[in-house]
């Protein structure tokens, strides 16, 4: 009878356990799909923002139109299906202009405190905003070193997932 409660007891105990961690795994994909995204950055495109490996977390919480603004670092999936870290210069409406190095907004110039570099541009020099589209720019604008805006275009706010919320120190 003893042994019997005893092997029930490691029974029960088990069976909590597996439990226990199957909610846990629930608890994560949702947070993970719904709430918020922890990615490892891949390459220089934001330094020196955001240096290549630091971790940082994304809001997917309310990502709208209407709550992106310039300036912000966005978490967002590009046509070819790679993710990509970017900040927002350009908004729905706007037209987005690189001449000789500056970036132009509505026809006049954009001064920003975080990329002092020249601002290379490629085929395309210019970009009209439609409804819900936002121009994108890496931190570090030297020649090759950011495929953003510059390289496809403008980025519908479909393909957003997140913004930046936090970088982590491990």
């Amino acid at each position: 009878m003893r042994e019997k409660r005893r092997r029930q007891k490691i029974r029960n105990n088990i069976s909590a356990f597996f439990k226990l961690a199957l909610l846990g795994i629930v608890v994560f994909l949702i947070i993970n799909t719904f709430i918020l995204a922890i990615i490892t950055v891949d390459g220089n495109s934001m330094n020196p923002t955001i240096e290549h490996g630091e971790k940082i977390a994304f809001s997917k919480l309310g990502v709208s139109s209407t709550n992106i603004e310039r300036g912000d670092i966005v978490l967002f999936k590009g046509k070819d299906n790679v993710t990509y870290v970017k900040r927002v210069i350009g908004l729905p409406g706007e037209f987005v202009e690189i001449e000789k190095g500056s970036i132009y907004i509505n026809g006049r110039k954009f001064e920003e405190d975080v990329s002092k570099e020249y601002t290379h541009h490629y085929n395309i020099t210019k970009w009209y905003l439609q409804e819900g589209e936002f121009f994108v720019l890496g931190d570090n604008r030297a020649i090759d070193d950011s495929k953003d805006s510059r390289v496809f275009g403008p980025v519908n706010i479909d393909m957003i997932e997140g913004k930046f919320l936090t970088r982590f120190g491990f």
